[in-house]
C-alpha cells in the first residue's frame, strides 16, 4: 500500500454506533502505535463526537470531513488509510459503494453490517479484492463474529481432539437488567430494509450459483415452530439474522480457496491434515416466556407483511417503538440499559471421534460426539460490536505490518479472514469469551 497517513479511518463517527467506535479505538489497540483518523459527512457533528468521548481518551490524529454518497469525497478519504472501518448504515444504501472505492484505492475494510443483501453485493467484488490485495470483511459485529468465530472454534476444538465437527445449533439469548434491552433506530431500519427486499436477495444468491456445500453426519433440519427448547431452558424460534447466512459463505470461501489452488495457511487451523468438513449450521433465538416468543412472532409478523407495500414500509419506519414493542427508537439504549446487558451464544456441536476432510466420501452416519460451545459478552450492539469490529481492524492492520500474510484477500467472511490470526483471543482478553462447556460421546 506504501505510506498512508493514518492506520485505521472510523468512517460514520458521527453515528449511534460510530461514535462508540471511535471512542474505544485507541484503548483497544493498547499499547501499540496507532494513528487513527475519525471520518463523517459534517465537520461539527464530529467535533461533537470528540467532545462526546471526554477525557482521558487518546483523540484522533485528524477529523476528515467525508461523506460516503459523494464519490470524489469518499475516495479522496479512503486513500489515506490502511483499513477503513465503515459504520454507515443501513449498508443497502451506501454499502457497495464505499467497498468499491477501498478496492480502487487499495485499503482494507471491515464494517458492522448484518445484512446479507449487502454481502451477496460484494462478494461480486472478490475477483477485483484479491487482484487489488484488499481484504475486505463484512459482518464484523454483533451478531455475526459470535457465530461465525464460534464456529471455527467449535471445528477448531474437535480437531484439537482430532474429531470433527459435523453440525452446530446456535441458540442466542439477550441478557438484561431491570431497564430491559433497547436498540437504535438504524439497526431496526436495516432489517425493514432487508426484508422489503428479499425477492432481491434470492435473485442475487441464484446469480452466484455458488457450489452447495457437502453434507457430512445426519442432514439436521430447522425447527421452523416455536418450541420449548430443554437443553437451554426457554423458548425458541429460528433466528432471523444473517448468521446462518454469513457462516454458510465463509465456508463456501474456504472450498473456494482449495480449489481454485490459492489455499493459504488460514484453512489449516480448521483442520490440519486438509480442508475442513463444513459443518450444518442452524440458528436459534430464545426467550424466558411464551409470552417473549408471541412478541417476537408479532413482530416478525407485522414487519413480513407491511414491507410488501410503500405505505406499509413507511408505517413501520415512522413507529419503531410500537412495532418492535418498545425494543428500538430514535433514542437508542440509555448507559444504564447497556450496563445490564449481555448476550449468551449456546452452540450445540456434534461430530465423530474421528477425522474427516473434505476429500472423503460424504458419510450420512449419526454423529458419535457431542460438545457444547458458548460465547457470551457485554451488550451487543455498541459495547461488543464495537470491540469485535475494531479487533478485527487492527487484525489486518497488525498482519499487514508484519507481512506474516495470514489474512486472505478478496471478500471474505470474519471466519475465513481471521482464522490463521490470534483474533479469538483477543476476543476473549476483551470481554467476548469463546469457551467448551462440556463434551461427551452420544
Amino acid at each position: 500500500m506504501g505510506q498512508r497517513d493514518f492506520d485505521v479511518m472510523v468512517l460514520g463517527a458521527t453515528g449511534f454506533t460510530g461514535k462508540y467506535v471511535a471512542r474505544d479505538l485507541q484503548s483497544l489497540a493498547r499499547d501499540e502505535p496507532l494513528n487513527w483518523a475519525m471520518a463523517g459527512r459534517s465537520s461539527s457533528k464530529l467535533q461533537e463526537t470528540l467532545a462526546w468521548m471526554g477525557p482521558g481518551k487518546r483523540p484522533p490524529a485528524e477529523l476528515v470531513v467525508a461523506d460516503a454518497s459523494n464519490p470524489q469525497s469518499l475516495q479522496a478519504a479512503v486513500k489515506r488509510t490502511h483499513v477503513l472501518i465503515n459504520c454507515v448504515g443501513p449498508f443497502r444504501y451506501t454499502g457497495y459503494e464505499v467497498v468499491a472505492a477501498c478496492i480502487e484505492a487499495g485499503t482494507h475494510y471491515v464494517d458492522i453490517s448484518g445484512e446479507p443483501e449487502f454481502v451477496e453485493r460484494i462478494l461480486t467484488l472478490f475477483d477485483k479484492a484479491e487482484e487489488r490485495g484488499v481484504s475486505v470483511v463484512p459482518c464484523c459485529g454483533f451478531d455475526c463474529v459470535p457465530a461465525d468465530m464460534g464456529n471455527l472454534f467449535a471445528k477448531t476444538e474437535f480437531e484439537k481432539r482430532g474429531y470433527t465437527a459435523t453440525s452446530v445449533e446456535m441458540f442466542i439469548r439477550l441478557t438484561s437488567g431491570p431497564l430491559g434491552i433497547s436498540g437504535n433506530f438504524a439497526t431496526y431500519e436495516s432489517a425493514v430494509q432487508g426484508l422489503s427486499h428479499a425477492h432481491e436477495l434470492r435473485a442475487l444468491r441464484k446469480k452466484a450459483n455458488r457450489a452447495q456445500l457437502p453434507i457430512f453426519g445426519k442432514k439436521t433440519r430447522i425447527q421452523e415452530n416455536p418450541r420449548f427448547e430443554k437443553r437451554v431452558s426457554r423458548w425458541c424460534i429460528p433466528f432471523f439474522g444473517a448468521d446462518a447466512s454469513v457462516v454458510r459463505v465463509g465456508q463456501q470461501l474456504v472450498e473456494r480457496f482449495r480449489t481454485s489452488g490459492t489455499l493459504n495457511r488460514n484453512a489449516r487451523t480448521l483442520n490440519t491434515k486438509g480442508v475442513p468438513v463444513p459443518t450444518q449450521f442452524s440458528a436459534y433465538f430464545c426467550t424466558d416466556s411464551i409470552v417473549g416468543i408471541a412478541g417476537l412472532m408479532f413482530f416478525g409478523l407485522s414487519m413480513s407483511l407491511l414491507t410488501r407495500f410503500a405505505w406499509g414500509k413507511k408505517l413501520l419506519l415512522a413507529y419503531p417503538k410500537i412495532f418492535s414493542l418498545g425494543t428500538f427508537s430514535k433514542a437508542g439504549p440509555t448507559d444504564a440499559q447497556m450496563a445490564a446487558s449481555g448476550f449468551i451464544s449456546t452452540f450445540y456441536v456434534k461430530g465423530f471421534k474421528k477425522h474427516l476432510s473434505i476429500e472423503d466420501s460424504e458419510i450420512s452416519a449419526a454423529p458419535d460426539y457431542g460438545m457444547t460451545v458458548v460465547v457470551k459478552g457485554p451488550e451487543p450492539g455498541y459495547v461488543a460490536t464495537p470491540i469485535s469490529v475494531i479487533l478485527c481492524a487492527l487484525a489486518i492492520r497488525n498482519d499487514e505490518r508484519k507481512n506474516t500474510g495470514n489474512v486472505p484477500r478478496g471478500v471474505l467472511s470474519p471466519a475465513a479472514a481471521f482464522a490463521q490470526t490470534p483474533l479469538i483471543s483477543e476476543l476473549n482478553d476483551a470481554g467476548i469469551t469463546f469457551s467448551v462447556e462440556s463434551e461427551s460421546e452420544l
